[in-house]
């Protein structure tokens, strides 16, 4: 599918806050070309949060949205080392955000593909062990390369 590029990975330990977060995860979309629209992606983002927790617990979170201004289906990761306030299922804090950005028109509901694809495989432990040591953008693209996104 090809969803995930190492371009869309980052590290960053100065973000701490959720809004922070994914106002640079939506600033990002404009600078990769998924979005057109920041503003767009972060409402759209901020709109889902407003439903209910996306932090899934044991650090991950999964925010997504669905907006005209997103062009292509495409996955962004933001990890940090340092704590990040973020309302989660287990009330724990945040360490990444595996981020999902969708056309509004998305006659296939690929989102739930893959939306269901991360999230089945981030109850392995292995893969979750893994996933919070990697250490560089291809060490997290080789863990994400098996779910063929």
């Amino acid at each position: 599918m090809g969803v995930l590029s190492s371009s869309h990975i980052f590290f960053n330990n100065e973000l701490k806050e959720k809004k922070d977060i994914i106002q640079f995860l939506a600033e990002q979309s404009v600078a990769l070309g998924i979005s057109g629209n920041a503003k767009e992606v972060y409402d759209g983002f901020m709109e889902r949060e407003a439903m209910g927790p996306t932090g899934i617990g044991e650090g991950i979170a999964v925010p997504h949205t669905k907006t005209d201004s997103i062009g292509e289906v495409s996955v962004l990761i933001f990890k940090s080392e340092v704590p990040v306030t973020w309302e989660s299922f287990d009330d724990g804090p945040v360490y990444m955000a595996i981020a999902l950005l969708v056309p509004k028109e998305n006659p296939d509901n690929i989102h739930l593909q893959i939306l269901s694809t991360v999230t089945r495989k981030l109850v392995n432990e292995e893969f979750k062990k893994n996933l919070f040591q990697a250490g560089t953008a291809d060490e997290i693209m080789e863990l994400f390369k098996e779910l063929n996104i």
